[in-house]
């Protein structure tokens, strides 16, 4: 998207899009996440770079990439065990140039989320409510935070990061999993959250809903659209804001 229209991406051709789950901006690269164990790297420089897939049962859903190359992938994994959900959550540590490193946590279906709060500590959430602390490499801490599923988490310039979820639910969650509820005005679900260039954090999800965080909680900000469909990517930046929706609509406008 470049302010007028979409346009393709060289080298992007071999990317099959029946599989793509998501896409997640580093600081200059971008990361292309889905199905079949789908990684594959769009550089700012130009070029596509296909990872080598962790496993074919493995989808996907996000990632985490460090300003060193390496990426914190998460998702669902098939549960070949027969148990009382199809899929188990998943870890993968991965780079360009070795091989991808699993993590299976079995006690969650899926994570749909993760970010960086530390040097040596990432968070990742999922259905269920589920919380993961990874902790260089390895899972050093889970919890169940509420009975819905969360879908996003971005974080904060202090350290912590905030979650949000089905149902309007939103909150503050530090390195040690504690976390606490924030007060917000919607009951929508919420599918995307950002954080802006001076720290603010922005949620978005149902109905184009979006949300702005404050000292007090957070506040609707707009209008609603009739028809909009689903936030489920926002950016927010120094003088504007994108979101994209589930029915490929892109939103854009200016802060104030």
């Amino acid at each position: 998207w470049d302010g007028d229209g979409w346009r393709a991406i060289a080298g992007a051709d071999g990317i099959d899009a029946r599989r793509v789950r998501g896409v997640v901006c580093g600081d200059a690269d971008a990361l292309v996440v889905g199905e079949l164990s789908l990684a594959a790297r769009i550089r700012a420089t130009g070029g596509v770079a296909t990872w080598s897939g962790a496993a074919p049962d493995i989808t996907h859903l996000a990632a985490h990439i460090d300003p060193d190359g390496a990426a914190t992938l998460v998702g669902e994994r098939t549960d070949h065990r027969g148990g009382a959900s199809p899929t188990h959550a998943t870890v993968v540590l991965a780079t360009e140039s070795s091989a991808p490193r699993i993590v299976d946590v079995a006690r969650y279906a899926r994570l749909r989320s993760v970010a960086r709060v530390g040097p040596r500590t990432l968070i990742a959430c999922g259905d269920a409510g589920a919380l993961v602390a990874i902790v260089d490499g390895a899972i050093a801490q889970s919890a169940v935070a509420a009975a819905v599923d969360l879908n996003a988490i971005a974080a904060l310039p202090d350290g912590s990061a905030v979650v949000a979820g089905k149902g309007g639910y939103v909150f503050q969650v530090w390195a040690d999993l504690r976390f606490r509820l924030e007060a917000i005005q919607t009951t929508r679900d919420l599918w995307a959250v950002a954080i802006g260039p001076d720290g603010t954090a922005w949620a978005a999800g149902e109905q184009a809903r979006i949300l702005r965080r404050g000292a007090s909680g957070w506040v609707r900000v707009g209008a609603d659209i009739p028809g909009a469909g689903t936030i489920v990517a926002l950016w927010a930046g120094p003088l504007r804001m994108l979101a994209i929706c589930d029915d490929g609509a892109v939103l854009e406008g200016a802060l104030r």
